[in-house]
């Protein structure tokens, strides 16, 4: 059983997690198109492949799968997903699963105003999210790209003038109420078919770049039932990852991420035990029986580095 990891960028730790739960039955291959991504050398085998929005980023990866026996595809940023959504049937016809979920769904979680939607057709608590020409403007508020990651392109507005700035200097800009308290990531695992397993949260302590930095395991059971009922609904193999910020009025959810998140390892040294769990699905083995995840587990990242000479990068 090999498993592929597609962009796999800097995530070292999920990559060795992989690698852990295969146990010697099979490998961990990563792909990216930077030869110095560290993850690459974390792997048993690293592949250079061009940029996700290259047109020949979807063959390059049907050639990983054919060439290296491919069981399952988990991609791990934005970027990659609506174009590999796009090829489910052929890497189904290549006997590789792609742990993501269909095309529709892509886009209701990467567009801001859909997810909106797609919340409170679900009966989700979600703050006031409008478009750009809509009024009135809520104040204060955020205006962000409809499509952006990773917290780029996301500005704090308090006054008219501020809200007609940004709106002009944002791609695709729309307004939502700012929303004041702490922001809780529920990591929810689904099988094979997009059913919800399993719910793990974690709190946002200090964040870096739009990626958590330290964070805390929490057990919010209002939450979990909302994370997986939106799950249910997205019917997305593998992982997912819904935010939400606990405000006076109660939990209001904001963004769905169709991927592992970036902080999935909290809420792995905390027992989710996704990566054992997946490959338990792709061998068709009852799930593992382990404790519940454990609240209360605190993460505190730090910088770690991977050399290599410059011959042994790879080409």
């Amino acid at each position: 059983m090999n498993i592929l990891l597609s962009s796999a960028g800097r995530r070292v730790a999920l990559t060795e997690l992989f690698r852990q739960a295969l146990r010697g039955r099979g490998r961990v291959i990563a792909a990216d198109a930077d030869p110095t991504a560290p993850a690459l050398y974390a792997a048993d085998k690293g592949i250079l492949v061009p940029r996700a929005d290259d047109v020949a980023y979807v063959p390059a990866i049907l050639g990983i799968c054919r060439a290296e026996a491919v069981s399952a595809i988990v991609p791990l940023i934005d970027t990659e997903l609506p174009t590999l959504a796009q090829a489910h049937d052929e890497f189904r016809n290549v006997g590789t699963r792609l742990l993501a979920a269909g095309p529709d769904s892509i886009e209701t979680c990467f567009d801001k105003l859909q997810t909106a939607a797609f919340f409170e057709r679900l009966g989700i608590a979600t703050p006031q999210t409008i478009p750009r020409d809509a009024r009135p403007h809520p104040l204060p508020a955020v205006i962000k790209p409809r499509r952006g990651s990773s917290g780029k392109g996301v500005n704090i507005v308090r006054t008219a003038s501020e809200v007609d700035y940004w709106l002009s200097n944002t791609p695709d800009p729309l307004i939502q109420e700012l929303l004041v308290g702490p922001e809780v990531t529920t990591d929810v695992l689904c099988d094979l078919e997009g059913k919800p397993v399993l719910a793990v949260q974690r709190e946002r302590l200090k964040t870096r770049g739009g990626e958590v930095e330290r964070g805390v395991t929490v057990n919010y059971p209002g939450i979990t039932e909302c994370a997986l009922r939106a799950a249910e609904a997205l019917r997305s193999a593998g992982v997912i990852n819904v935010q939400c910020f606990l405000t006076k009025r109660g939990p209001l959810f904001t963004e769905i991420n169709p991927r592992f998140g970036g902080g999935y390892p909290l809420a792995h040294a905390a027992g989710a035990a996704f990566p054992e769990r997946i490959v338990a699905m792709l061998a068709r083995e009852p799930q593992p029986e382990l404790p519940a995840p454990r609240a209360g587990m605190v993460m505190m990242r730090f910088d770690q580095a991977v050399f290599r000479t410059r011959e042994e990068l790879l080409t």
